[in-house]
């Protein structure tokens, strides 16, 4: 290992602090103008305000959609076993007991009838017009109690020409 002498390590430090500093005094080398700090702080307050804004307005639209935790719910075993279909429809119609995706089914099938399913996911509108159709076609009479208590103005059959 080679050592430097004093003279060559001192005019080192002194080409780094010239370069990283610059030339002035020690106390004015480090100095931000006040105006300077105001301009660096404002910026940063308007970036995090940004942020703030940008994720709540994601926070709103992700509640804008239902949930599709229950997306592969099997709706042919459904409407195949009349014992279930009825479950589902004493909870969404009679108040019976209601499952967590029947009751699921009842918060939301207000709107998404009013409002032709458009914060459904494409699985779940497939899966609303299959269950109105068959019920429709298999049992009017539930749905004409669906419509009755969920869109009493007829929005759905008048949007779909039924």
């Amino acid at each position: 290992m080679r050592l430097r002498s004093p003279r060559s390590v001192a005019a080192v430090n002194r080409v780094a602090s010239v370069g990283v500093a610059g030339p002035g005094p020690p106390e004015e080398q480090y100095q931000i103008h006040p105006l300077d700090m105001k301009i660096f702080l404002s910026i940063c307050l308007f970036v995090a305000l940004l942020g703030l804004a940008c994720s709540a307005r994601l926070r709103r639209e992700e509640k804008k959609k239902f949930t599709t935790q229950y997306d592969n719910v099997d709706l042919d075993v459904i409407l195949k076993n009349p014992r279930l279909l009825k479950g589902y429809l004493d909870c969404l119609v009679r108040d019976g007991n209601c499952t967590p995706d029947g009751k699921e089914l009842k918060d939301s099938l207000a709107d998404a009838l009013a409002n032709d399913c458009d914060k459904c996911s494409e699985k779940q509108k497939a899966g609303s017009d299959k269950v109105i159709k068959h019920l429709i076609a298999n049992q009017p009479e539930d749905w004409k109690d669906v419509e009755k208590k969920f869109d009493p103005e007829g929005a759905y059959r008048k949007r779909h020409n039924l």
